[in-house]
This record gives structure tokens, sequence and C-alpha cells, in this order.
């Protein structure tokens, strides 16, 4: 899933909303949070008992925990071969997500060239590779253009918040979700603009409505 929205439009709500849905989950051990903060765990670090592990910035720990992600996905993978197409609980392993806010600090803002493209390639991995093994990532960024993530068609699920056209005019719900944001979202030049509302679209749908 990936989440786009400008500071302060409410994407905290969002994120705290799916980890308290999976709380339950995550005592009984099936769901594993894993996350990654570069602002120094001002987000995450609220509750960071929650989490399985969780990085507080956007250097090497982070990128050594994107790629051991990474590595898991093929692990999983391998294990379930001629066994299984997708993770369920039977299969011992916890549902995996992953948390990164301020997704493009780690993979497009980190100065450090060589961080910054293993990071990308480890999010790329998770991202087209992880849904059948059973883990899956949750993007925060608040820039979408492409040259910031490339890769936004590996999210099936994308979420667009409000976003500030005003200041940067391809923040749009095209930029977001592509020719659908135009043709099967309302006013799809307008994002909302209350607190907390949000555009989503998954597949091939798209809906209006408030976060939850």
């Amino acid at each position: 899933m990936l989440a786009v929205e400008v500071s302060g439009a409410g994407k905290a709500s969002l994120l705290w909303s799916i980890v308290w849905q999976l709380a339950p989950a995550i005592r009984a051990g099936k769901v594993r949070l894993v996350g990654i903060d570069p602002k120094g765990g001002m987000e995450l670090g609220q509750a960071p008992d929650l989490f399985h592990r969780v990085v507080f910035d956007n250097g090497p720990d982070a990128v050594a925990l994107l790629e051991e992600l990474a590595k898991d996905v093929k692990a999983r993978a391998g294990r379930y071969r001629g066994w299984l197409r997708n993770w369920t609980p039977e299969t011992g392993d916890p549902f995996t997500l992953l948390v990164v806010d301020e997704l493009a600090d780690v993979i497009a803002y980190q100065q450090d060239r060589q961080l910054r493209e293993r990071a990308a390639r480890a999010v790329q991995t998770i991202t087209s590779q992880g849904r059948a093994p059973g883990v899956c990532v949750l993007g925060l960024l608040q820039d979408p253009r492409k040259e910031v993530v490339g890769f936004r068609h590996l999210f099936p699920t994308k979420i667009a918040m409000r976003l500030d056209e005003t200041r940067r005019s391809t923040w749009s719900s095209v930029t977001v979700f592509g020719s659908a944001g135009r043709t099967r979202t309302r006013s799809a030049s307008t994002p909302p603009a209350w607190p907390g509302a949000r555009r989503t679209a998954s597949g091939n749908r798209c809906g209006l409505g408030p976060s939850t």
C-alpha cells in the first residue's frame, strides 16, 4: 500500500488505524511489524514495542533491514514451492508488514548513492514478490512523482490524501493513480481537502471517503 499526502493531512491517522487493527494479531504472533522511521522515531517511536524490529534513520541499518526482508521473501517462496501459492497462517510464518514512514527519504533523498540504490532494489523486490509469501509494504510519503518513487505501479493499493497542487502542479490524483485517477475518481483534479480524507485505488477500483 502506498499512501501519499502533504504534511499535516492525516497520514498518521491512517498509519495508526492500520497498526491498531493489527495489534491483536501482533500480540498473538500471527503478524509481525517491521518499521523504518527516518525522522528519528518521531512517528514509529510512539509504540516501538509493537514492532519486531524498527530503525529510526535512513542509513546502513535501514538498508540492511530492507535487504533482510527481501531475502526473507525469497526464502519463503522457496519453502512454499510446490505446497502453496499464497501465504496462510498454517505456514507457521507470521504475516510481515513493513512500515516505512517518509519512504522517499530512504529511496530517493538519501545522499549516499549506493545506500539509496540498495534500498530501492530491496523495496522493489518486496513489493513485486512479497504478497504471495506474506510480506507486504505500507509506504508513506509526501511526493508521489515518478522521479521520487519510480515503481509506484508495484503498490497494488494507493491512497491519496490531501495533495498540495498549488505548490507542485504534478501532485494530483493522476500522479498517484495513473489514468484511473482521472477516469474513475470524482473530481480527480481536486484532491480531498479535509484532514483525514483520502482517495483510494485498488486494482481498477477508485473511491473517495474518510479515513477510518
